[in-house]
This record gives C-alpha cells, sequence and structure tokens, in this order.
C-alpha cells in the first residue's frame, strides 16, 4: 500500500469521528472562536479535530510563534530585493530548543524567493 493510499484510506476512516489525541498535556491553550467554526463552515467534530490538529503542531514549536521570535523580525523593505537576496543569517543557533542528533549544529536563513505569481 502505497503511503498517499494509506492516508487516503486512513482519512476515510476517520470522516465524520472525532480524534482522540494520544497526549492531552499541550503546551498550548488554542481554542477555534465560534466565529472561525462558523466561517470555516465546521461541524463541532471537524473543529474539535482541526483544534488537536492544530494543538500538536504548536505544541512542537521549538519556541513560540514566528510572529514572537526576534529572529523573523525583518527591515520593512526587505520584500524589496531581488529573488535570492539574503535578509538575515544566524550562525549560531540555540541547539537546546530543538531535538537534534548529537554533535548537531544548527543555523537559520532568511532569504527573498518568488511566489508563484511572481
Amino acid at each position: 500500500m502505497t503511503n498517499l493510499t494509506l492516508l487516503l484510506a486512513l482519512a476515510a476512516a476517520c470522516l465524520g469521528r472525532s480524534i482522540s489525541p494520544q497526549n492531552d498535556t499541550w503546551n498550548t491553550s488554542f481554542t477555534s472562536s465560534q466565529s472561525q467554526i462558523a466561517q470555516a463552515g465546521f461541524n463541532s467534530t471537524t473543529a474539535n479535530n482541526v483544534d488537536i490538529a492544530i494543538q500538536y503542531e504548536q505544541t512542537n514549536w521549538a519556541t513560540d510563534s514566528v510572529h514572537s521570535d526576534p529572529f523573523y523580525t525583518l527591515p520593512v523593505n526587505a520584500s524589496q530585493g531581488p529573488a535570492g537576496s539574503l535578509l538575515k543569517v544566524e550562525q549560531y543557533t540555540d541547539t537546546s530548543l530543538y531535538t537534534l542528533p548529537p554533535k548537531t549544529a544548527l543555523s537559520r536563513i532568511l532569504f527573498q524567493s518568488k511566489t508563484i505569481n511572481g
């Protein structure tokens, strides 16, 4: 069975059923608001499943959202550079925030790219 077939079979098996997380000690308190649920057209089962997926994702973040990480704060004109422009380099990243194999170094870079629409 290919990965795609397995994924589709799993999705079909879960369709319409509420999922239960294996972990219930999340590092986040995210819950969809009623207006978000209404805008997305979710029923209560789908809203529950989306909340669990987001809670799982946020729990695995090394730090808070990229919106609060100073590394991702860019100059106002950063998007004006040509594709491939180097915007920021963090040569030595604190590896205690990540799950990495022993003796692994980590650096972060940001660069300008183009969207599919240019």
